[in-house]
């Protein structure tokens, strides 16, 4: 190997050495799946979501190869994550430092489409072409590297950036298709070239400047060009300067560190939902009016993106970085002269609030997408069955506490995994990651099994009778373990007493509120009330917050 080549190998050599157990998990998972894909496509082949199971399995593994392939490295000193600023002084040129990462990504990415779609779908009995789609996923992998470096000091519009990125990346690969192109885009053109070829022209050329941004992004931070705040920077700085700020002190530690954790963890919730939203709407300005069917799937995706991002977000919102790969605490915080308690509210406050602020902006624009893109008629039979739901309540009244009900159940999956992030340990948080695609995957699974078996729902509406006595033994079980950890914590002082009753009564108002709810939704001859109401005392987090001040009181002696 040449001399010149050597930097770029080792470059190279340690994304793959950083990343090793991912990509190898990349690859089981393939083989995994093919495994799976060659026994069930007997038994499932006929029914409509077997392609969708395939393919999200395959576009799970491609957005994770993106996230091994972001080559970034956290910058304490300047607070912001960028290109890693230990390279700029090896005696190698720019070149080599923007375009070993770019090769690497876009050899992986490749590598995993391969895999898939020569290897692993086939055993499913579907062929996928190769020729577009590695184009197209190469030109997201250098617009994905060119908006981690370009965009690396501010945090909220790169994750504005990443997600409608994302967004355009999972859903814009349907023009390219021969099937789109025939029945779409024949006799189409764009400057007298058809315009499939000229899709391609604009691919490359979207590709080509994202590599000029990568390069011009990297070289200026390597000559401190970006630290210095020049051109547009400054320009955009003067304008947050002249922008209106309070000038109120806080009235209490706890009231700043809730300031400082909106700031840093709250406020992304509601930006990434919002981005989610915008993904799920704008096709429908382009598509036209929808139909009621179409409108009552968007219509159930929208409702269900704040839960499924809170499930996932929520396991690493107890960390002092969301972003982070590491769990520990900063220095700054665990010398803070703040009380443990104060901590762990304002991280339940700050969830809270991301709660209200993601379903009010789910609101707003429902609304307005309705009016505009979908079919209003299918409101029609909503409000008729929330006003017959309980005539006492009224319409606006079973919306608020449906409202309501979605913004708790949000919290709680924001806020009930505090202990993951709090106690400091790396492993936990990536633990969690494992579960949640898990679960998302057996999700899909589940819902294969219900349309393949409808007869199995019936296990839920009549439920066994051990459902019950084993639900209240892990009620049980959750209340003492909730209570011994409490009284631990107010006898070595790391809570006041009042503290943790002050979170009972908070637990006692929530769990009430479900409580009533299911009370009031599930008739009284149904076999599954008793179940649901179960179900909802767990639902509130108890043992898990109260766990919360040990994890923490660990993190900071270590």
């Amino acid at each position: 190997m040449s001399a010149s080549a050597q930097p770029g190998w080792t470059i190279i050599r340690s994304i793959w050495w950083r990343h090793r157990r991912g990509f190898g998990g990349l690859l089981a998972l393939a083989l995994v799946g093919a495994g799976v894909f060659q026994i069930a496509a007997p038994h499932f082949s006929h029914w409509e979501g077997w392609d969708a199971v395939g393919y999200l399995s395959m576009g799970l593994s491609l957005f994770l190869t993106f996230a091994f392939c972001g080559f970034t490295e956290s910058d304490r000193r300047a607070r912001f994550e960028g290109y890693p600023s230990r390279l700029f002084t090896l005696p190698v040129k720019t070149r080599t430092l923007v375009g070993a990462p770019i090769l690497f990504g876009v050899t992986a990415v490749l590598s995993v489409y391969a895999v898939w779609s020569q290897f692993v779908l086939p055993r499913m009995g579907r062929e996928l072409p190769w020729l577009w789609p590695s184009g197209y996923l190469a030109a997201g992998m250098l617009c994905h590297q060119s908006l981690l470096w370009a965009l690396a000091r501010f945090r909220v519009a790169r994750l504005f950036a990443l997600g409608l990125g994302g967004a355009l990346l999972s859903s814009c690969w349907i023009v390219f298709r021969e099937e789109y192109a025939r029945d779409v885009l024949a006799g189409v053109s764009i400057g007298g070239i058809p315009a499939r070829r000229a899709l391609g022209v604009i691919l490359g050329l979207i590709a080509a400047g994202a590599l000029v941004v990568a390069y011009r992004a990297v070289e200026s931070d390597r000559r401190g060009r970006g630290r210095e705040g020049r051109g547009w920077r400054r320009w955009l700085e003067w304008v947050l300067d002249a922008l209106p700020r309070g000038e109120r002190r806080f009235s209490s530690p706890g009231g700043a560190q809730l300031w400082w954790e909106w700031r840093r963890h709250g406020v992304t919730f509601p930006a990434i939902t919002t981005v989610v939203l915008l993904a799920i709407m704008v096709p429908a300005i382009f598509a036209g009016p929808l139909d009621v069917r179409w409108t009552a799937l968007c219509l159930a995706l929208i409702l269900i993106t704040p839960l499924l991002l809170a499930f996932a977000l929520g396991k690493g919102f107890g960390k002092t970085d969301l972003w982070s790969s590491s769990s520990a605490p900063s220095l700054f915080l665990a010398t803070r002269p703040l009380t443990i308690a104060d901590r762990i509210a304002a991280k339940m406050k700050a969830a809270a609030l991301a709660a209200i602020t993601s379903w009010a902006i789910l609101i707003l624009l429902t609304m307005v997408w309705l009016r505009f893109c979908g079919n209003s008629r299918l409101l029609t039979p909503i409000l008729q069955w929330a006003a017959s739901f309980h005539p006492s309540l009224g319409t606006g009244g079973m919306l608020a506490i449906l409202a309501t009900v979605s913004v708790l159940l949000t919290w709680r999956l924001l806020a009930g995994s505090l202990y993951l992030g709090m106690a400091g340990r790396t492993w936990m948080p990536a633990l969690a990651a494992l579960w949640v695609f898990a679960a998302i995957f057996a999700g899909i699974f589940f819902f294969a099994l219900l349309s393949d078996r409808p007869e199995t729902i019936d296990t839920f509406l009549h439920p066994p009778r051990w459902w019950s006595p084993m639900l209240a033994l892990l009620f049980v079980a959750k209340t003492a373990g909730a209570g011994r950890f409490a009284m631990e914590s107010c006898r070595r002082g790391w809570i006041a007493p009042g503290s943790a009753w002050r979170y009972f009564g908070v637990w006692l108002l929530l769990t009430g509120m479900l409580a009533s709810f299911i009370w009031m939704a599930i008739p009284t001859e149904a076999e599954c009330r008793e179940v649901s109401l179960w179900l909802a005392l767990l639902t509130v987090p108890l043992l898990r917050v109260s766990v919360a001040p040990l994890a923490l009181t660990l993190a900071r002696k270590r």
